[in-house]
């Protein structure tokens, strides 16, 4: 694959304070056309979120 078509992507994870307890925010992000690809947000562990951020649909 040449750099054109290779996917270019980027996953943040960050950790959001309430008076309820922590919520994590994931996201990711095209580094190319700097979009949105996809997003999660949860109330447990950070790590899972990443996952539904990432997954289509």
């Amino acid at each position: 694959m040449d750099d054109a078509t290779w996917p270019a992507v980027r996953g943040r994870e960050t950790e959001i304070e309430t008076g309820e307890g922590k919520l994590y925010l994931a996201t990711v992000i095209d580094l190319r056309s700097r979009r949105l690809l996809g997003y999660a947000m949860n109330a447990g562990n950070a790590s899972c979120a990443a996952w539904p951020a990432w997954t289509p649909g």
